[in-house]
């Protein structure tokens, strides 16, 4: 799959297009995306990105590895500039048509584009029916009575709901992230950790134990896993990061890069008087 910075870019085929915000890749976003599959015929696809600069529920790799797997060939990742944001919606249109070749866009209801939001549905239709390429439009999903939504997924990792987050996704909340190296304190109460440290743009869930899968990129297997998130207060720490202990695991991972899964929340980041105590706490949250 390439990977796309600028609108600007030319691409030498035709393409099918679906563009948007894609933040989570929720079961929303799979009808746009099982649209382009199911109807780009010749054509490849292109998924556009993009980046509002908001705390996102998938970064970096987990959201390259999604957009790979469901079949794109191209994949868009285009931060929302003050050039971007002041494009006039017939010259956006322009730069999808002239530069990406595109035969066919698919997108949300509430798709809007170029300055001040002016660019709508009734545009593109207009462009479809002059241009030639087919328009596909899908109006919000819903869940019960909720509408699916990026913001409302976004509430639930907050509260570390992680069961209602996955129903709303269609898959796990994920973050993936390179094994650094930390201070060990783990190895000597018997519980070796992976530490990963998330990138400024990742959401966080509620701080505290999870039960997580861990994966390898060089490899399909999963492993059982018990996540801490959180500032570590037992030892006196203030940054935020990542600790996992993986179970019925051994081997030198340190600068390897780990996808974690979160199943389920166990309970909040707490201090303990001591190391001895947070080995008890360890030792019951495996077996929760």
């Amino acid at each position: 799959m390439q990977i796309i910075r600028d609108l600007k870019t030319y691409i030498d085929e035709d393409t099918y297009i679906t563009i948007g915000k894609f933040d989570g890749f929720h079961r929303g976003h799979m009808l746009l995306i099982d649209d382009v599959m199911r109807n780009k015929d010749k054509s490849e696809g292109l998924l556009i990105s993009l980046d509002l600069g908001q705390k996102s529920i998938m970064t970096g790799s987990v959201k390259t590895d999604f957009a790979e797997k469901a079949g794109f060939k191209y994949y868009a990742d285009i931060k929302f500039t003050d050039e971007l944001r002041n494009t006039q919606p017939d010259s956006f249109l322009r730069l999808l048509i002239d530069n990406f070749h595109m035969k066919g866009l698919s997108v949300g209801s509430d798709f809007r584009f170029g300055y001040g939001r002016t660019g709508d549905i009734e545009l593109l239709k207009d462009y479809s029916e002059k241009e030639g390429f087919k328009l596909s439009i899908f109006d919000k999903l819903c869940d019960g009575s909720d509408i699916i939504s990026s913001s409302l997924i976004r509430d639930m990792i907050a509260r570390g709901d992680m069961d209602k987050a996955a129903g709303l996704l269609g898959h796990p909340f994920s973050i993936a992230g390179t094994v650094l190296e930390g201070k060990r304190i783990g190895r000597t109460i018997g519980f070796p950790t992976a530490n990963i440290y998330p990138d400024i743009s990742q959401l966080l869930p509620r701080y505290g134990a999870y039960k997580t899968k861990v994966s390898f990129y060089d490899t399909d297997e999963k492993y059982d896993a018990l996540t801490n998130v959180g500032i570590r207060p037992t030892l006196n720490g203030h940054d935020v990061s990542i600790e996992t202990y993986i179970k019925s695991f051994s081997g030198d991972i340190y600068g390897k890069e780990i996808r974690l899964d979160f199943v389920s929340f166990l309970r909040p980041e707490k201090r303990f008087d001591s190391l001895d105590e947070l080995k008890k706490q360890i030792d019951i949250d495996l077996h929760q």
